[in-house]
């Protein structure tokens, strides 16, 4: 009976967060759609849900990124002058902003012009993006030597 119970919880809980989040990206886009300026949006957003900001950036970056990169890095400096460059969020939001379009200097750069502590800066992208995967890396052909004389031509004779 729990494990039905716990199960049926979860459920209801994923619906909520879903819903939660299909809700305001729809709010989002009605009001970019009717021309709204992007930092009134923003602005409307979040002072109806304040605690959903960090869902905000998800939306909002998610439309940036379809436009430009340009209109990215103002959201997120928006979003960080909305926060505030203290806030207990800003570390989260600069990580999930790694997750767009922008690059970890980007963010940097963007979340130090905002007030954000640069080491806090700095520590959120340092990782890079989680979705980041690393090129092709080949070792370097270093000759083999010939065993070197003791001392006659330096460390190693090659």
């Amino acid at each position: 009976m729990n494990l039905k119970y716990i199960t049926i919880l979860l459920c209801v809980s994923s619906f909520s967060l879903y819903g939660a989040q299909n809700t305001l990206q729809q709010r989002f886009y009605d009001l970019v759609e009717s021309n709204t300026p992007i930092e009134q949006v923003i602005d409307t957003l979040i002072e109806k849900e304040p605690s959903n900001i960090l869902a905000l950036l998800n939306v909002s970056m998610e439309y940036a990124c379809m436009d430009n990169s340009d209109l990215a890095q103002r959201l997120l400096a928006i979003l960080i002058d909305k926060l505030g460059p203290e806030h207990e969020l800003i570390e989260e939001l600069l990580q999930k902003s790694a997750l767009g379009c922008l690059d970890a200097d980007t963010i940097t750069v963007i979340a130090i012009a905002a007030g954000v502590d640069p080491t806090v800066a700095s520590q959120a992208t340092a990782a890079g993006p989680g979705n980041a995967t690393p090129g092709n890396i080949t070792a370097p052909n270093i000759p083999i030597g010939n065993g070197g004389g003791g001392g006659d031509s330096g460390i190693s004779e090659l």
